[in-house]
């Protein structure tokens, strides 16, 4: 408890004098929602796996023959993260304003755009001065990343039409600063009453560069007064830059922000999550193919950069499955020699479920009955456990017959895919 007097840790009264109190408030949604992330991952996820992955196995297994066997591992979160962010990068992409183009001219043949793709409405623009009784002279974009915004047509008349507004703001450690919007009001009774130009914030509560500069521009289009003027700047970081050439006779501006980075940076997590995360992993016992392979299954293909189904063990080479209590993974010991053995991990478990895993894997060894040189060792609880079930020797009678043949058929199909 906090002493009498002081401030109590957990009131936005003791961080103020660290960190701005609206800032907290601002970002209290999404530390909540972080934290109860959190919660789940760590407390309610490794429960749900289990149960699907209990319900996988049961159905993996065909409980008359035994042909195949698998534990089942399941990571659903990280894969959800994946998908989370490629939509997070969709919708940046398609909602954020990466581009604000603005041109204007007096005539067609006055008409000037940009290079390289940007701002790609000077056609538009000369169709709308060729019309009778013309009352736009100018074409205004919001653009986002992978694709053109809606249009707004204005008729710039006279410089009573631009407004500049500021917002003051204080800050904890900052002072006094000013947010301030250049706004263009458009006359035209069927377009938007009013456009933003600029919107930013600045240490001064008097607008500074570049709204002088971009205001005396517009003027000199609107007025047809003055000389010819051109800029190029940023806007500040994070906020993009400014490039405007303006006469009496045309205006060529864009603010540029580089949104692009933004989008490739999400689009590369989300795809190396959805590659490097399999939601889901299989330890197959194929009983057919001597064999013990691991199988994962991505979100994204990734079949021709990774391996996704490799040998892990020969079967009959299988000592005997237990759990690493310290490293906690389901392991597999098997015979790599007359004397030696190897350790090969299968999964990770908690202590709970691990040793039951152990026990259903040791059992299913066990009644596949005597498999060329397969001796599994079981403890003494083991073995009283296992006494009662029977070994399998219907084996070498059922594999003759056509019906078996023709399955024997289908997994040796499965088995060179693999491969």
């Amino acid at each position: 408890m906090s002493p009498v007097g002081a401030p109590d840790p957990l009131t936005l009264e003791f961080w103020a004098d660290y960190v701005d109190p609206d800032y907290l408030r601002g970002v209290g949604p999404y530390i909540a929602a972080l934290l109860i992330f959190c919660f789940v991952w760590y407390f309610i996820m490794p429960i749900v796996h289990r149960k699907i992955e209990k319900r996988l196995q049961d159905k993996w297994i065909e409980p008359q023959q035994l042909r195949y066997f698998c534990t089942a591992e399941l990571a659903l979160v990280w894969p959800f993260i994946g998908i989370l962010t490629m939509i997070a990068c969709l919708v940046f992409a398609t909602t954020s304003q990466s581009r604000i183009c603005m041109l204007c001219a007096t005539t067609p043949s006055e008409v000037r755009g940009f290079g390289g793709g940007f701002c790609a409405y000077t056609d538009e623009l000369k169709d709308a001065l060729t019309l009778e009784n013309n009352t736009k002279t100018c074409i205004f974009v919001k653009e986002s990343v992978i694709g053109y915004g809606a249009r707004t047509w204005m008729k710039l008349e006279n410089s009573s039409q631009f407004h500049i507004t500021t917002q003051q703001i204080t800050r904890k450690f900052t002072g006094t600063k000013g947010v301030h919007s250049l706004s263009i009001d458009a006359t035209n009774s069927s377009d938007s009453p009013q456009v933003t130009l600029l919107k930013l914030e600045q240490n001064d509560t008097i607008p500074l560069t570049p709204f002088n500069e971009t205001l005396e521009g517009l003027r000199v289009f609107s007025d047809q007064l003055g000389e010819p003027s051109d800029f190029a700047g940023s806007l500040g970081w994070g906020m993009g830059k400014l490039y405007f050439r303006i006469s009496r006779e045309t205006v060529q501006l864009i603010v540029f922000r580089n949104d692009e980075m933004v989008c490739a940076v999400l689009g590369a997590l989300a795809i190396a999550i959805l590659i490097s995360v399999p939601y889901m992993e299989l330890c197959e016992f194929m009983y057919p193919y001597n064999t013990v392979r691991r199988d994962r299954y991505h979100l994204a293909p990734v079949s021709w950069m990774l391996p996704v189904n490799t040998e892990m063990a020969k079967l009959s080479k299988i000592k005997k499955i237990w759990f690493n209590e310290k490293k906690k993974l389901l392991t597999l010991l098997v015979r790599a020699g007359k004397t030696t053995t190897m350790s090969v991990p299968m999964r990770e478990m908690c202590k709970g479920d691990g040793e039951p895993e152990v026990r259903r894997l040791q059992n299913f060894l066990y009644r596949l009955g005597d498999f060329e040189d397969l001796d599994v060792e079981l403890t003494t609880e083991q073995q009283e456990a296992f006494k009662d079930d029977d070994r399998l020797q219907w084996r070498r009678v059922e594999e003759s017959s056509p019906q078996n043949e023709e399955d024997n058929r289908k997994l040796r199909r499965r088995g060179r895919k693999g491969d």
